[in-house]
This record gives structure tokens, C-alpha cells and sequence, in this order.
């Protein structure tokens, strides 16, 4: 992906969906949190302010995680423990039997 893809994704698809599920959010700030990727845009991107101004009253914001930090990375220690709950829920005693577990628990 690129920056300019990902930009167009921003605009065209993940804030307008925002409005679309929280209408009633719109006098509030909303933060869009990126893992700080090489494509992805800088919180102060005027092309992403102004998009996120788009409709009047809202004001929905870019916020990145430190580059190269995955020990602060939210996002991924989200993910990962999300997964690890899910997948301790299935027993498993062999290799394969924890990777089904572990597929299973992405879905």
C-alpha cells in the first residue's frame, strides 16, 4: 500500500463510515489511532485535517504509535492479547493443535 492509497482509504472509506455509525458524535473529537507504518500519513496532514473537518462539526484526528515500538505499540498488544484469550480457551497438546487454535481464534 501507499501513502496515496492509503489517503484515499481515509477519505473515501474510514471517515465516511465514522459519520455514517456515530452521527451523534459529530461536536466530539475522534480519534483514528495508525501503528506509524512508512505509508501512513502524519497526524498533521493538511489533506487528512481538512477531511476530517469535512461536513461541518466534526473533527476526526490522526494519532500514531512511536515508530518501531512494538512494546508500545497499542495496537498490537490489543491484538495479540485479544488472540492469546480466545486461544486458551481451546486445550491443545501438540504444534498443530495450538495453530488451528490460534486460526481459529482471528475469526
Amino acid at each position: 500500500m501507499t501513502r496515496a492509497v492509503y489517503t484515499k482509504m481515509l477519505r473515501e472509506k474510514v471517515f465516511p463510515a465514522i459519520r455514517e455509525k456515530w452521527p451523534g458524535r459529530k461536536s466530539t473529537t475522534i480519534k483514528v489511532q495508525q501503528d506509524n507504518a512508512g505509508p501512513h500519513v502524519q497526524d498533521d496532514n493538511a489533506d487528512i485535517i481538512e477531511a476530517g473537518q469535512e461536513g461541518g462539526g466534526w473533527d476526526i484526528q490522526m494519532v500514531s504509535q512511536p515508530p518501531r515500538s512494538p512494546d508500545m505499540s497499542v495496537l498490537d498488544l490489543g491484538f495479540f492479547n485479544s488472540l492469546q484469550s480466545l486461544q486458551h480457551k481451546t486445550p491443545t497438546f501438540d504444534t498443530e493443535g495450538l495453530i488451528a487454535a490460534v486460526e481459529a481464534s482471528k475469526y
